[in-house]
Protein backbone atom coordinates (compact mmCIF):
# COMPACT_ATOMS: atom_id res chain seq x y z
CA UNK A 1 0.00 0.00 0.00
CA UNK A 2 1.23 3.61 -0.90
CA UNK A 3 1.09 7.03 0.74
CA UNK A 4 -1.62 8.91 -1.11
CA UNK A 5 -2.45 13.17 -0.70
CA UNK A 6 -5.89 13.47 0.47
CA UNK A 7 -7.87 16.82 -0.46
CA UNK A 8 -10.47 17.36 2.06
CA UNK A 9 -13.51 19.39 2.53
CA UNK A 10 -12.85 22.76 4.40
CA UNK A 11 -12.96 22.03 8.25
CA UNK A 12 -12.53 18.56 7.79
CA UNK A 13 -8.78 17.31 7.84
CA UNK A 14 -9.00 16.24 11.45
CA UNK A 15 -12.15 14.68 11.10
CA UNK A 16 -11.33 12.73 7.95
CA UNK A 17 -8.05 11.77 10.35
CA UNK A 18 -9.94 10.21 12.86
CA UNK A 19 -12.10 8.38 10.44
CA UNK A 20 -9.35 6.62 9.04
CA UNK A 21 -7.93 5.25 12.35
CA UNK A 22 -7.49 2.06 11.14
CA UNK A 23 -4.85 3.33 8.49
CA UNK A 24 -1.91 5.31 9.15
CA UNK A 25 -2.54 8.84 8.34
CA UNK A 26 -0.40 12.06 9.30
CA UNK A 27 -2.08 15.56 9.51
CA UNK A 28 0.38 18.04 11.11
CA UNK A 29 -1.31 20.46 13.45
CA UNK A 30 -0.25 22.94 15.51
CA UNK A 31 -1.41 25.03 18.53
CA UNK A 32 -2.81 28.43 18.27
CA UNK A 33 -5.08 31.03 19.61
CA UNK A 34 -7.94 32.35 17.59
CA UNK A 35 -9.77 35.27 19.04
CA UNK A 36 -13.48 35.46 17.76
CA UNK A 37 -16.33 37.55 19.39
CA UNK A 38 -14.14 39.59 21.17
CA UNK A 39 -13.08 36.33 22.37
CA UNK A 40 -9.43 34.29 22.69
CA UNK A 41 -9.42 30.62 23.15
CA UNK A 42 -6.72 28.32 21.90
CA UNK A 43 -7.37 25.80 18.78
CA UNK A 44 -5.60 23.14 17.11
CA UNK A 45 -5.04 24.14 13.49
CA UNK A 46 -3.79 21.78 10.62
CA UNK A 47 -0.08 22.73 9.13
CA UNK A 48 -1.38 22.03 5.27
CA UNK A 49 -4.89 22.73 5.70
CA UNK A 50 -7.37 20.66 3.82
CA UNK A 51 -4.50 18.14 3.07
CA UNK A 52 -3.69 14.70 5.12
CA UNK A 53 -1.97 11.92 4.02
CA UNK A 54 -3.06 8.01 4.40
CA UNK A 55 -1.65 5.22 3.52
CA UNK A 56 -5.29 3.56 3.32
CA UNK A 57 -6.77 1.61 0.35
CA UNK A 58 -7.77 4.31 -2.16
CA UNK A 59 -11.80 3.13 -2.25
CA UNK A 60 -11.53 3.01 1.77
CA UNK A 61 -10.13 7.00 1.62
CA UNK A 62 -12.55 8.09 -1.42
CA UNK A 63 -15.70 6.63 0.36
CA UNK A 64 -14.77 8.98 3.96
CA UNK A 65 -16.69 11.70 4.93
CA UNK A 66 -15.66 15.05 4.90
CA UNK A 67 -12.96 13.70 1.71
CA UNK A 68 -12.96 15.64 -1.35
CA UNK A 69 -10.86 13.48 -3.45
CA UNK A 70 -7.40 11.62 -3.41
CA UNK A 71 -4.73 13.64 -5.30
CA UNK A 72 -4.78 12.54 -9.20
CA UNK A 73 -2.66 11.92 -12.26
CA UNK A 74 -2.87 10.92 -15.17
CA UNK A 75 -2.32 7.40 -14.40
CA UNK A 76 -4.32 7.04 -11.25
CA UNK A 77 -3.78 8.30 -7.18
CA UNK A 78 -0.72 10.42 -6.90
CA UNK A 79 1.65 8.04 -4.38
CA UNK A 80 3.95 10.15 -1.72
CA UNK A 81 7.21 8.54 -1.39
CA UNK A 82 7.80 6.91 2.02
CA UNK A 83 11.06 9.37 2.19
CA UNK A 84 8.46 12.50 2.18
CA UNK A 85 6.56 11.51 4.53
CA UNK A 86 9.27 10.16 7.24
CA UNK A 87 10.84 13.85 6.64
CA UNK A 88 7.54 15.69 7.07
CA UNK A 89 6.43 12.92 9.83
CA UNK A 90 10.28 13.77 11.85
CA UNK A 91 9.05 17.76 12.06
CA UNK A 92 6.11 16.69 14.80
CA UNK A 93 5.85 14.53 17.96
CA UNK A 94 4.02 10.88 17.70
CA UNK A 95 0.57 12.82 18.00
CA UNK A 96 1.04 14.57 14.99
CA UNK A 97 2.21 18.29 16.47
CA UNK A 98 4.55 20.54 15.24
CA UNK A 99 6.00 23.81 17.32
CA UNK A 100 5.60 27.03 15.65
CA UNK A 101 7.81 29.90 16.22
CA UNK A 102 6.24 32.38 18.29
CA UNK A 103 7.91 35.29 16.53
CA UNK A 104 6.05 33.19 13.30
CA UNK A 105 2.69 33.84 15.29
CA UNK A 106 3.84 37.86 16.08
CA UNK A 107 4.48 38.35 13.01
CA UNK A 108 0.67 38.46 11.78
CA UNK A 109 -1.09 41.79 11.22
CA UNK A 110 -4.13 42.26 13.45
CA UNK A 111 -7.70 43.21 11.81
CA UNK A 112 -8.03 47.14 11.21
CA UNK A 113 -4.03 48.00 10.98
CA UNK A 114 -2.57 49.72 8.61
CA UNK A 115 0.06 48.75 6.29
CA UNK A 116 1.90 49.63 3.28
CA UNK A 117 2.57 47.35 -0.44
CA UNK A 118 5.46 47.03 -0.88
CA UNK A 119 5.42 44.90 -4.50
CA UNK A 120 3.29 44.64 -7.68
CA UNK A 121 0.77 47.42 -9.25
CA UNK A 122 -0.35 48.66 -5.43
CA UNK A 123 3.35 49.48 -4.75
CA UNK A 124 3.67 51.96 -2.37
CA UNK A 125 -0.07 51.63 -1.22
CA UNK A 126 -1.95 52.08 1.78
CA UNK A 127 -4.31 49.12 2.91
CA UNK A 128 -6.22 48.16 5.83
CA UNK A 129 -6.08 44.30 7.32
CA UNK A 130 -9.02 42.31 6.91
CA UNK A 131 -8.14 38.90 7.64
CA UNK A 132 -4.32 37.74 8.15
CA UNK A 133 -4.74 34.15 9.13
CA UNK A 134 -3.03 31.29 7.14
CA UNK A 135 -2.27 31.83 3.03
CA UNK A 136 -2.50 35.32 1.67
CA UNK A 137 -3.24 38.26 3.61
CA UNK A 138 -6.73 40.08 2.90
CA UNK A 139 -7.01 43.52 2.68
CA UNK A 140 -9.01 46.90 1.86
CA UNK A 141 -7.33 49.26 -0.32
CA UNK A 142 -8.62 52.80 -1.23
CA UNK A 143 -8.05 53.00 -4.71
CA UNK A 144 -9.68 55.50 -7.38
CA UNK A 145 -12.29 56.46 -4.26
CA UNK A 146 -13.46 53.24 -4.47
CA UNK A 147 -12.62 50.64 -1.52
CA UNK A 148 -11.35 47.57 -3.36
CA UNK A 149 -10.62 43.99 -1.46
CA UNK A 150 -6.89 42.27 -2.48
CA UNK A 151 -4.65 39.32 -1.15
CA UNK A 152 -0.83 40.16 -0.65
CA UNK A 153 2.02 37.42 0.45
CA UNK A 154 2.59 38.54 4.01
CA UNK A 155 6.29 39.52 2.72
CA UNK A 156 5.03 42.03 0.53
CA UNK A 157 3.45 44.08 3.07
CA UNK A 158 5.05 46.19 5.72
CA UNK A 159 3.41 47.63 8.94
CA UNK A 160 2.96 51.49 7.70
CA UNK A 161 4.81 54.18 9.99
CA UNK A 162 2.49 56.10 12.24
Amino acid sequence: MNWLAVYTNPGCDLSVRDQLKDFETLCLVYRTTVCHARKVRPVIMPLFPRYLFAKAPFHEINRTRGVNQVLQGPDGPLTVPDSVILELALRGDPEGFVDVDPKVEEMRFKRGEQVRVQAGPFMGFLAVVDIDKSGPVRVWIDSFGQRVRASFERSDLEQASP
